[in-house]
C-alpha cells in the first residue's frame, strides 16, 4: 500500500515559529483500490492526530513524500510522539541518484 503525504503550515510576523496547517493524503489507484482518493486535512481546526498516526506508523503502508524533512517536523510538533516507518522521499532518492534538478515538477516531467 501506498500514501503520499504533504503539509503546509502557516507563518505570521506575529509567531515566531510555524504551526501545521493543513495535511494532504493521497491513497493512489491499485488493483485493489479504484483510487486515487484525495484528502485533505485542516489541522487546525483538529487537536487529536492520533487516529492518522496510526497510517503513518504502520510498516505496510508505504509513505512517500516530496523535501519531507518539514513534513515531519510539523506533524511531530502537532503531535507528540509522531513517528513514520517505512518512507520513501522523492527528493532525497533524486539527490542520491545524481541529479542535478530534483524538485518535485522537474521529477514528474
Amino acid at each position: 500500500s501506498l500514501l503520499a503525504i504533504d503539509t503546509e503550515s502557516v507563518n505570521s510576523r506575529f509567531v515566531f515559529e510555524e504551526k501545521l496547517s493543513l495535511i494532504q493524503l493521497t491513497i493512489p489507484k491499485t488493483p485493489n483500490f479504484t483510487g486515487p482518493t484525495d484528502y485533505i486535512i485542516d489541522a487546525l481546526a483538529i487537536t487529536d492526530l492520533q487516529p492518522l498516526m496510526e497510517l503513518f506508523t504502520n510498516p505496510a503502508i508505504q509513505k512517500v513524500l516530496h523535501g519531507g524533512s518539514s513534513d515531519v517536523v510539523w506533524l511531530s510538533a502537532a503531535q507528540a510522539d509522531f513517528g513514520f516507518r517505512n518512507v520513501f522521499d522523492t527528493e532525497y532518492f533524486a539527490q542520491f541518484l545524481g541529479l542535478e534538478k530534483f524538485g518535485l515538477y522537474t521529477l514528474y516531467e
